[in-house]
């Protein structure tokens, strides 16, 4: 279920915002799951599973299809 509502998701957020670099995309993601398991490290110990695993997936998953041509 959770894969479902990232992949729509992302979905939508690249509809919204048209043609984009996936690379770009990703290079975010990663960025807010890092953010994300500092702050579990730091006030949630119990729950870095979760960006943990959020990230294996990010790292492991092809980049999304581009829409559209920049510009």
């Amino acid at each position: 279920m959770a894969e479902a509502w990232i992949t729509e998701a992302r979905r939508r957020f690249l509809a919204a915002y048209g043609a984009v670099d996936a690379g770009l995309l990703r290079a975010f993601e990663v960025e807010k799951e890092t953010y994300e398991f500092s702050y579990a490290a730091a006030f949630l110990p119990s729950w870095t599973f979760v960006p943990r695993q959020a990230m294996r997936a990010l790292l492991t998953e092809p980049l999304p299809a581009r829409s559209g041509s920049c510009g």
